[in-house]
């Protein structure tokens, strides 16, 4: 007989300092994420108001926004920001 262990992980106030994650282990998605981020996006639109087709293409083919750019120079690197404010 195999036995298991479950674990409930000890509380970390939010003033303790986090854990060093790589930026890359943050941001690592698989295809299931993907595919569920998308359908609950889609849900909210149509909850929202939106046709379900509408919400459906819009999910998609999301229009990308670009606000700000990393600027990379011989001095470091810098956030440049597009628009007026």
């Amino acid at each position: 007989m195999t036995r298991y262990s479950l674990s409930i992980p000890e509380y970390k106030s939010d003033d303790e300092p986090k854990e060093n994650l790589s930026h890359l282990e943050i941001q690592k998605l698989t295809e299931v994420d993907v595919e569920v981020n998308a359908e609950i996006m889609r849900r909210l639109l149509v909850f929202l108001g939106m046709q379900d087709l509408d919400a459906k293409k819009t999910v998609e083919k999301p229009q990308v926004i670009a606000k700000a750019e990393m600027v990379n120079d011989d001095d470091g690197s810098s956030i440049k920001l597009i628009g007026t404010f």
